[in-house]
């Protein structure tokens, strides 16, 4: 009887192995090996970037906020380099930043959205933005924002991967809403840039859609200037 080459052998058996359907345990007990990972690393750039997952027939997907070339690496060498994960996410090696939004700016005296301080140090969590209604009709908005960054001449959307609240504000006129914005540091760190929260707000009767924006800057100075109330 004619004996089969060990590499043939070998390839038969690889290809069978990646046909196989995985147990939905086996599935499970990986993506619940991820979340622990995570939850085990606070603060951890790769933990920050993971974002979701879910399971799919014969594979777990793992969503990340950004998923360049060094990313997918880090994760496939600190954490599971299986051949059941999948990731996901926006990748800037292969995919311009989407533009900024765009809309009309309310008129001056209705609506309007500032941050806390105009400068801000690298490495800042978060920053506190209010929207205040000095128009005549109550104001709508949602729970989402938008992350821009001033780079390459243009404004630009730094894809966060949030899940948002299907919550709907109402402001009254005269009446201020307070609300945090993420930055996102360890995954889209910056020494000096020139940022841009943007929010969708309208008012009805008759209907007009508005885009609130807010400017600051990072700076390695910080005077903490506050804009003017």
């Amino acid at each position: 009887m004619k004996r089969l080459p060990a590499l043939f052998i070998l390839c038969l058996c690889l290809s069978a192995a990646a046909q196989r359907h995985p147990a939905e345990r086996e599935l499970r007990a990986l993506q619940d090996s991820i979340w622990h990972w995570r939850a085990s690393h606070p603060g951890d750039p790769l933990s920050d970037n993971i974002r979701a997952s879910g399971q799919t027939e014969n594979a777990v997907e793992v969503h990340l906020m950004r998923a360049d070339s060094a990313v997918r690496s880090d994760f496939r060498r600190r954490l599971h380099d299986s051949p059941l994960i999948r990731l996901c996410g926006f990748d800037p090696d292969t995919t311009p930043y989407p533009a900024a939004p765009e809309g009309e700016v309310p008129p001056a005296g209705t609506a309007s959205m500032q941050a806390e301080y105009a400068f801000y140090a690298p490495g800042t969590e978060q920053v506190a933005l209010t929207i205040r209604n000095a128009g005549d009709r109550e104001l709508l908005f949602g729970e989402e924002y938008t992350l821009c960054r001033f780079q390459n001449d243009r404004w630009e959307t730094l894809p966060a991967g949030g899940i948002w609240h299907s919550l709907l504000h109402g402001l009254r006129p005269g009446g201020e809403y307070r609300f945090p914005a993420r930055l996102e540091p360890r995954i889209y760190p910056a020494a000096y840039a020139r940022y841009r929260i943007c929010k969708r707000a309208y008012a009805e009767n008759p209907r007009r859609d508005w885009l609130l924006t807010a400017e600051f800057t990072l700076t390695p100075f910080v005077p903490f200037t506050r804009f003017n109330e």
